[in-house]
């Protein structure tokens, strides 16, 4: 682990070394960036939108909104996006060698201290040319934030950072077709809404419970269409508009195929069985 492997002078050394660059946010369009690198430690902060950390080597970091990363220098990176984003970048400089252990990408994943979050975005903010004493104390905030973050990089939960985000996402997912399985279009919309790319958003799900988001919000509306039937008068068009089908034809089609018989006959031989 980074700081767990450094002595607390050599954390104490490092910190007193650490010089603020610069701090930026840009808007990162949804495809296929170009590589690039920067000079000093680069910090981001992904605000919003999902995709992939791509290195020339072949190596790959998904991450989330919410989530940030820290990248050494110059190291040929581009970012993939499955769904448009806003990051936040923080540009540091270690002014003396590095310890071999930290010459790595750092995946922080999603960020849970408050203070950290507003210190991120307070940074990034354009600011006017600063004197020697404020060049002093921004050098310490960067120091200070910089330190916060490799802590949290450390920490074991960081590793399953990527998974726990992904997690989550499915989790959210399978919470709104649970909710509004009566008024969703498909997947598109749950992934708008959980602000994630519908591709990625279906490999989560389907990592996560077994089944496909589409197959499942088939089955929640065919669940609710079938406690109607055996516990209301409703006729098959009534119930297929309350449950969310989009037709009563096509509301029959599937539900003779998971039942093999139609919806009123379904009620029939289940209100038989019951007398």
């Amino acid at each position: 682990m980074a700081i767990a492997a450094l002595s607390e002078l050599a954390v104490r050394r490092l910190a007193g070394c650490i010089r603020f660059l610069s701090g930026y946010r840009h808007s990162v369009p949804t495809g296929k960036g170009l590589f690039h690198s920067h000079p000093g430690w680069e910090i981001v902060f992904h605000e919003s939108g999902c995709g992939r950390l791509c290195e020339t080597n072949g190596t790959q970091l998904a991450f989330g909104p919410g989530s940030a990363a820290i990248y050494p220098p110059d190291l040929l990176h581009t970012q993939n996006m499955d769904t448009p984003g806003e990051d936040v970048c923080i540009v540091v400089a270690i002014e003396r060698p590095v310890p071999s252990a930290l010459w790595r990408v750092w995946n922080i994943g999603k960020i849970p201290d408050q203070r950290i979050l507003a210190e991120l975005v307070s940074m990034s903010k354009p600011h006017m040319r600063i004197t020697e004493m404020r060049r002093t104390i921004w050098d310490h905030r960067a120091a200070s934030l910089f330190l916060s973050l490799l802590e949290l990089a450390s920490q074991p939960t960081a590793a399953t950072a990527s998974i726990g985000a992904a997690q989550l996402y499915a989790e959210e997912a399978c919470r709104i077709v649970q909710e509004d399985y009566r008024s969703l279009a498909g997947l598109s919309d749950v992934a708008a809404r959980v602000g994630i790319s519908a591709d990625y958003l279906r490999h989560v799900f389907k990592s996560r419970y077994g089944v496909g988001l589409k197959e499942y919000l088939i089955q929640t509306r065919l669940k609710r269409a079938e406690d109607l039937l055996l516990h209301s008068k409703l006729s098959a068009k009534e119930v297929a508009n309350l449950c969310g089908f989009s037709t009563e034809r096509y509301f029959c089609t599937i539900f003779r195929q998971k039942n093999r018989t139609t919806p009123i006959a379904f009620r029939k031989s289940c209100q038989k069985t019951s007398d």
